[in-house]
């Protein structure tokens, strides 16, 4: 028992020093790589090859199916080639994503913002101008020329109409602010740390624009062909 246990660790250190990213002896490669050419030409190339290599297994099983006559024999090879092949394709889907967020400003993937209404507005001239037949969304409160929360019809019905939207308004959860120059790299990674679902774009304390996290994620699809994600839940 303890000859076949060893037997197959040695098997499975061998398998996994292959030259194809994103297994170690691709990640080696990359390593090797990373000095001459730079991290992300490094990681290209050895994803690159990791392809090359799930495809060799690919062929590799289907000729001993071939010579033996086993077509069972070719359903391992097949399967172990077909999900490094997987693996590396999105290594590269992702050295994608990761320059094109890079070179991405939050102006790039914003949409216009709904009306913004004042903190002081009263409620009845609120609802007149924005809030009726638009239930399900939730409109920006400005006050000093900041966010300070937001108004839906269902809150500012719970008010009186003579009162302000200050007080029918509640504070935005996970939200957060940017800049239009802002690169989309720092704010997806501000989203994920503040577990934040929504982008209040400001332009000097002006509302300009709002990035959902299916904003970002058409706009990744669009580019690099990303597959589409879960819907969120969005503010507005």
């Amino acid at each position: 028992m303890v000859g076949y246990l060893a037997f197959i660790n040695l098997i499975l250190a061998a398998f996994n020093l292959l030259p194809g990213f994103p297994l170690d002896g691709g990640r080696l490669l990359r390593s090797g790589l990373w000095r001459a050419m730079g991290l992300q030409r490094a990681t290209y190339v050895a994803a690159r090859v990791g392809q090359g290599v799930g495809l060799l297994i690919i062929a590799a099983g289907i000729a001993i199916a071939l010579i033996s006559g086993d077509f069972v024999a070719f359903l391992w090879p097949a399967f172990i080639g077909w999900f490094l092949f997987r693996a590396a394709s999105s290594s590269l889907v992702e050295g994608d994503r990761r320059r094109l967020l890079r070179s991405t400003t939050a102006r790039d993937v914003m949409n216009a913002p709904p009306p913004a209404i004042p903190a002081d507005l009263q409620i009845a001239v609120a609802m007149e101008r924005y809030l009726l037949g638009h239930e399900g969304e939730a409109f920006p409160v400005i006050e000093g020329g900041h966010v300070v929360g937001f108004v839906s019809p269902r809150t500012a019905s719970a008010v009186p109409l003579d009162r302000e939207v200050r007080d029918a308004m509640v504070q935005g959860r996970g939200v957060i602010e940017a800049r239009p120059e802002e690169t989309m790299e720092a704010i997806t990674e501000r989203l994920s740390d503040e577990q934040g679902e929504t982008v209040l774009v400001l332009d000097q304390g002006r509302l300009v624009g709002v990035i959902e996290r299916e904003d970002l994620s058409r706009f990744l699809r669009r580019r690099v062909g990303l597959p589409p994600r879960p819907d969120t839940q969005p503010l507005r």
